[in-house]
């Protein structure tokens, strides 16, 4: 039995799969499989798949043969991998050399149940470091550290799945899997409520590409049909809710003020959503929902903290925007004067 599994979802990523196996397979670490599920791709995907299952053992390619969709094929994943420990990839991101090593090595020598670590951003050909420190590098017991996971729940660094190295026996004893909706957080709602201890690693060992290609990502869209827009904002908002439910049933073992927390997020979830889609029949169907009058009600003068401080987020975000513009604008003009 390998000592680690690396679980890649692919769709239609030729142009990046490569650099994805590559990153992989030629670490430093060797006792691993490499799990990859080609989910019917209509690119050269499952060709590249092929020739380096050919050349690599402990690679192991699965194609499907209808389009799963990415919840199913990361629970088909989770059952066909055999490791003490899981790392999760995306098909058009890649890994640091060290990566494997430092996140395995933590595990073992920390005697932990689960590591986090850092990443970097690819965005239009620029590498950005993330911002995303929560927690001074050093072990955590989970008490200590709930209360950071759930306040930044929709941030990549506690969110997703890529930047964290996970134990296959937690996983298997409470019988955890992918469930439709906003499948990474949930899971690791599901996760981190099963675990005792945490060690926060702040190094950057992932490279995040943010593209549209990957089974894992999607964007959402202003449209001009109001009707469009009270359907994508009403299933959003029926999504974020499976997360707060969760957040209640999961730790409602614990002593801890989870209910804070989960009125909280369910209140700033209405407020990204009402600023996304701007939909007045969204607002209408939302004060009718008895969740989210409870939350209210619960909250009382908080609402007005949690949407001062949105609005501040918001501001700062479109300040950044501008400033990063501007910039761009005249290193342009910089270079177009300077005929460079």
């Amino acid at each position: 039995m390998p000592k680690l599994s690396i679980l890649i979802p692919a769709y239609n990523a030729e142009k990046y799969i490569s650099k994805c196996l590559d990153t992989v397979l030629l670490q430093p670490y060797k006792d691993l499989e490499v799990i990859v599920i080609d989910d019917n791709s209509s690119d050269k995907t499952l060709n590249i798949l092929q020739k380096y299952e050919n050349k690599h053992l402990v690679l192991k390619v699965i194609h499907n043969s209808t389009n799963r969709g990415v919840v199913k094929v990361r629970n088909d994943l989770l059952n066909k991998c055999s490791g003490e420990y899981i790392m999760f990839c995306d098909a058009d991101d890649f890994m640091e050399q060290n990566a494997i090593t430092l996140a395995i090595n933590n595990m073992e020598n920390q005697s932990v149940d689960l590591v986090v670590f850092n990443y970097k951003m690819k965005k239009k050909g620029f590498t950005i470091k993330s911002r995303e420190k929560f927690m001074a590098q050093r072990k955590y017991e989970k008490r200590d550290l709930i209360s950071s996971h759930v306040k930044h729940l929709k941030t990549l660094y506690w969110g997703v799945l890529w930047n964290k190295c996970y134990k296959k026996s937690i996983i298997t004893e409470h019988q955890l899997s992918f469930q439709e909706g906003i499948e990474d957080i949930m899971f690791n709602i599901q996760y981190m409520s099963k675990i005792n201890s945490v060690y926060i690693l702040n190094e950057y060992l992932y490279n995040y590409n943010q593209t549209n290609i990957s089974l894992t990502r999607n964007s959402n869209k202003l449209l001009n049909n109001p009707l469009q827009n009270f359907e994508d904002s009403y299933n959003k908002w029926l999504k974020y809710k499976k997360v707060y439910n969760m957040l209640l049933s999961e730790y409602i073992n614990d002593n801890l003020n989870m209910k804070d927390y989960a009125f909280k997020y369910l209140y700033d979830t209405y407020l990204n959503i009402n600023n996304s889609y701007r939909n007045e029949k969204f607002i209408e169907y939302v004060n009718k929902d008895a969740e989210y009058k409870s939350a209210i009600k619960y909250l009382g003068y908080k609402i007005h903290i949690i949407k001062f401080n949105f609005l501040l987020s918001n501001f700062q975000k479109t300040c950044k925007k501008l400033v990063r513009k501007n910039i761009s604008f005249l290193m342009s003009f910089a270079l177009k004067k300077n005929n460079i």
